[in-house]
């Protein structure tokens, strides 16, 4: 039996190919890494990426900037430039993090993506490539799982 590999291809590689408008909204971390090649800092701090990214950390210091016709974008929404902040710690290998869905940052990222970021790429009248990674469910199933080796006691 033969399997035929899948091609997933990352935000930088589509807009290789003429993609030219392309972003990547949601969850802090697999968000970004859509487009890794626009997370280059220099002196500590994010350029503004040809990819719109926005995740948890938008708008704060240590996030990625927005472009400015994204900004307008945003503001023409009646949204806010800053994301909406996690409303539950993060949990570590001994406490658990996501309990329940953060639905306000969930309906801020759709928001923003359907009000502000499709609506911007329309304007500009080309072609588009977009990914939405959802900071709630499944991933709230994984976090909700308490890690084994918090638990685990060595060999004797």
């Amino acid at each position: 039996m033969f399997c035929t590999p899948i091609r997933i291809y990352h935000i930088d590689v589509c807009s290789r190919y003429s993609w030219n408008c392309t972003a990547a909204v949601g969850k802090l971390g697999p968000t970004a890494i859509q487009d890794v090649s626009q997370l280059r800092p220099v002196n500590q701090r994010f350029p503004v990426p040809q990819t719109v990214i926005i995740d948890d950390r938008t708008g704060q210091d240590s996030g990625v900037p927005l472009p400015v016709a994204i900004v307008a974008a945003l503001n023409a929404a009646r949204l806010p430039t800053t994301a909406v902040a996690r409303n539950q710690p993060a949990g570590n290998n001994t406490t658990a993090g996501t309990l329940n869905a953060n639905l306000d940052q969930q309906q801020y990222f759709a928001d923003a993506l359907t009000k502000a970021i499709l609506p911007a790429f329309v304007q500009q009248g080309q072609p588009f490539v977009l990914v939405y990674w959802s900071p709630g469910w499944p991933s709230i199933r994984i976090h909700r799982i308490r890690p084994v080796a918090a638990s685990m006691l060595p060999a004797e």
